[in-house]
């Protein structure tokens, strides 16, 4: 995409990936219709439709946790997206390439949690787990829990979970 386009779709506010396949295709061809020739708009449209839109969610553990016990955070994706492609749109690659995700949860420079996803090809709703152990402070913790595309940059989400560790009794 040229410079020019990049700076329109800015100045509309659409500044990743994940913002351009949230918009609108009126709000796209809008930001667009002088940029793009007609034929690389449709193209551009297409492309969009066939990327995948996902929503996540994460939950933490509904109990209070004890020191050091293992926990687990639910997650469920949602693809609102029903008509994205099989393969990755990877025009480059040599072959085709299956799309895959990876669930990963930490805070700062410390790893928690990290978990390879395939998602279903028909969409829906895809719900999985995350294992970790809790600390040994008690307290309250905050957690991000992003979900990480290994073939697309700026689809990846992130979303904070709170984990309490109760004080031993």
């Amino acid at each position: 995409m040229s410079e020019a386009a990049v700076s329109a779709l800015g100045a509309r506010g659409i500044k990743s990936l994940g913002e351009l396949l949230r918009a609108s295709p009126h709000a796209v061809k809008k930001a667009l219709e002088h940029k793009l020739s007609a034929r690389g708009l449709a193209e551009l449209q297409s492309l969009l439709r066939s990327l995948p839109l996902l929503l996540m969610s994460a939950q933490p553990p509904a109990e209070p946790l004890a020191a050091g016990a293992s926990g687990t955070v639910s997650i469920s994706i949602e693809s609102t997206n029903t008509s994205s492609r099989r393969h990755a749109f990877a025009p480059a690659f040599p072959k085709a390439r299956e799309g895959g995700w990876w669930l990963v949860m930490g805070e700062e420079d410390e790893l928690f949690a990290l978990k390879r996803i395939s998602l279903p090809k028909n969409g829906g709703v895809f719900k999985t787990e995350l294992q970790f152990l809790a600390p040994d402070e008690p307290g309250e913790y905050e957690y991000d829990v992003h979900l990480v595309s290994d073939s697309y940059i700026g689809l990846d989400q992130q979303q904070k979970v709170r984990v309490v560790v109760a004080a031993e009794e």
